[in-house]
């Protein structure tokens, strides 16, 4: 098995994990959402949601930002990896965005 093999699995179970983690967290805040309603009064909980922002937008502008910020970082490594091209030994890829085409 080659690193870059190693390198692969491990990053599918770091996925994995972190996936399972977040599907423990929406379950438990599901879990708290569902002891809210039953315990605070209806008028209560109106109340507070008219003071708050849209939550989908905030997770989508959120989002947003991180993909731009990560998109432009791949950019910058891509263009690292291009750079230090002239000191690698022949025969080697340079090509930063390899894997990410074949696993389209």
């Amino acid at each position: 098995m080659s690193i870059t093999d190693i390198a692969d699995t491990v990053q599918d179970q770091v996925f994995e994990a972190v996936k399972a983690a977040q599907d423990a967290v929406v379950e438990a805040v599901r879990n708290l959402a569902d002891t809210v309603e039953r315990l605070v009064p209806e008028g209560g909980r109106a109340t507070v949601a008219e003071r708050l922002p849209d939550t989908g937008k905030i997770v989508d502008r959120a989002f947003g930002f991180a993909e731009r910020l990560l998109e432009a970082q791949h950019e910058f490594v891509s263009r690292l990896v291009e750079a230090a091209a002239p000191a690698r030994p022949a025969g080697t890829t340079t090509t930063a965005t390899t894997r990410k085409a074949t696993a389209a």
